[in-house]
């Protein structure tokens, strides 16, 4: 079950010591429930209660195009290879609002800025072994990998719009509603 906000267990900090039984059933279960989330592309450990630090993403492709469509992110890193962090989606020669959400907290989005592209390393498991995994990220990829790992350092992309005095908004059918950000001690309505 993924859990939700404001449970504390979004907060704490993952950790990976080695590869083992324990790690195996941890990444089993984020797997599990990205798969049955229907609009999840990314699942970190904490938000299934879990403090190992890795997270899976679906169909994003990390690896290259043959990449699998649930791939496995264990230890992931990062350096930014852009100079700006941008609060929208660069597509092609388009720039379109992005907003962010996130499966711990159901029906909120809000604009976070992130890098468009990274350089991202990561472990991976290939026929039962951990492998070391490079790439370059751009658009989506970039913006999903960093903001799963946010989750393992226990921060929430509302936090992210806190600091820049940002907006959250909710969707009330087919309209956008904003609403007040939400503390550590309810959800807004």
């Amino acid at each position: 079950m993924i859990i939700v906000y404001p449970d504390s267990r979004l907060r704490t900090v993952a950790y990976f010591n080695r590869w083992n039984l324990e790690a195996e059933r941890v990444a089993e279960k984020v797997g599990r429930e990205l798969q049955r989330a229907k609009h999840g592309i990314g699942l970190a450990a904490p938000q299934v209660g879990e403090k190992v630090r890795l997270f899976a993403g679906k169909n994003l492709q990390l690896a290259g195009p043959k990449a699998p469509k649930l791939e496995l992110v264990i230890n992931p890193r990062f350096q930014p290879l852009d100079q700006k962090t941008y609060p929208y989606y660069r597509q092609q020669d388009h720039h379109e609002p992005f907003l962010e959400g996130c499966l711990s907290l159901p029906g909120l989005w809000g604009a976070v800025k992130r890098h468009l592209q990274i350089k991202a390393s990561w472990q991976t498991l290939r026929a039962g072994k951990l492998v070391n995994r490079e790439a370059i990220l751009t658009g989506l990829a970039a913006i999903v990998f960093q903001h799963e790992l946010d989750h393992l350092d226990g921060i929430l992309f509302i936090d992210h719009i806190r600091q820049a005095n940002g907006r959250v908004y909710r969707l009330k059918g087919d309209q956008q509603i904003e609403v007040p950000l939400p503390t550590d001690d309810r959800l807004t309505d």
